[in-house]
């Protein structure tokens, strides 16, 4: 059986297809405003933050425990987690800041391992609750969390609901950075969940997923900020790197804690056609900031008899579209296939 993982993630890159075209990506100029002076204005955090629990040695896959006693550990972790996101977002001693549609562009980044649309929320009223994580030389960190977000889908028998915290880095009054942290996707019978955890300069995520009877776990992953408040991956173990397996695969070299050079990445894309859902990308990185151009091709792979993929068939087949980066930062995406451009 494939992990529910695999599942959820489809389902949502489904939903969640983004209206873009192949002219470049206007970057927001983060010019000194209302909104960067409410965020300034936020307490320092009380440790921890974000959630211990993060840690916890999960399985890849297990089945809910019909009742309490059987509970294991992955559950209990999982739950404690879930309880204390919630907890979080309804906070009514908080500080609050309310977001307009321009804001909420700043703090959610483009990126691929969201499932959700902002395009899906940009016409609601949404209070984020601010705290100050911490203060270095060149730049502050802060937390934004949101309190539930409920989503429309027209076509969908079930509605979802959304709930996310964005971690931004601001220097001289501008956003430099931003990186989702946490999340809650989904609705009764599915749900995509992200938990973070902070600890001395870096941010430890994991991706965690859940139906009405499974649930599972991804690796953990760890980010670290630059001097000038970046988010760059961080690796404990410099030298060549190879992490295979159906939810994540990433492949490339590690030079003084990060990535450098060319990677291999398997990985959902919100732009591919339907039905593509993952595909085989070919990224690059300085220092590890995304470079140069990018090249994201139709993943080609065989299955066995339980319909799981045989990740030693995995390769990349025909070029759906490219992206270039510069320093960092997206300026175009181009869609090389013109069904696909229209499609998206």
């Amino acid at each position: 059986m494939r992990l529910i993982l695999v599942c959820i993630t489809l389902l949502f890159m489904i939903g969640c297809k983004q209206m873009v075209n192949s002219q470049p990506i206007i970057k927001t100029e983060n010019k000194k405003d209302h909104f960067i002076t409410q965020i300034m204005q936020a307490p320092l955090a009380s440790p921890p933050i974000g959630d211990k629990h993060v840690l916890y040695p999960f399985a890849t896959h297990w089945q809910h425990a019909e009742t309490e006693s059987e509970r294991s550990g992955n559950e209990k972790a999982f739950d404690e987690l879930a309880r204390n996101l919630y907890k979080q977002s309804q906070s009514e001693q908080s500080y609050t800041v309310t977001l307009t549609q321009e804001n909420l562009k700043q703090i959610v980044q483009d990126s691929y391992d969201i499932p959700f649309n902002i395009n899906d929320i940009l016409n609601q009223k949404i209070t984020v609750h601010v705290e100050k994580i911490a203060g270095f030389p060149q730049f502050d960190l802060f937390l934004l969390t949101t309190e539930n977000l409920e989503l429309e889908c027209n076509h969908c028998e079930y509605g979802s609901h959304l709930v996310f915290q964005s971690i931004i880095s601001i220097s001289s009054d501008q956003i430099v950075d931003r990186l989702v942290a946490t999340y809650e996707y989904g609705n009764d019978l599915s749900r995509g969940y992200r938990f973070f955890y902070y600890d001395n300069g870096k941010i430890i995520i994991r991706d965690l997923g859940s139906d009405e009877t499974d649930s599972a776990a991804n690796e953990k992953r760890t980010y670290q900020l630059t001097p000038q408040g970046k988010f760059i991956r961080y690796y404990d173990t410099n030298g060549s790197f190879q992490n295979t397996d159906l939810n994540d695969t990433e492949e490339g070299l590690v030079q003084n804690h990060t990535r450098e050079g060319v990677w291999i990445e398997i990985t959902g894309s919100k732009y591919a056609p339907l039905g593509i859902g993952y595909i085989y990308l070919e990224s690059e990185y300085k220092n590890g900031l995304p470079v140069g151009i990018w090249k994201c091709h139709q993943l080609e792979q065989q299955y066995n008899e339980l319909n799981e993929p045989i990740l030693s068939t995995r390769k990349k087949g025909k070029l759906l579209y490219t992206e270039t980066y510069k320093d960092g930062e997206l300026v175009e995406r181009k869609f090389v296939d013109k069904e696909i451009d229209e499609l998206n």
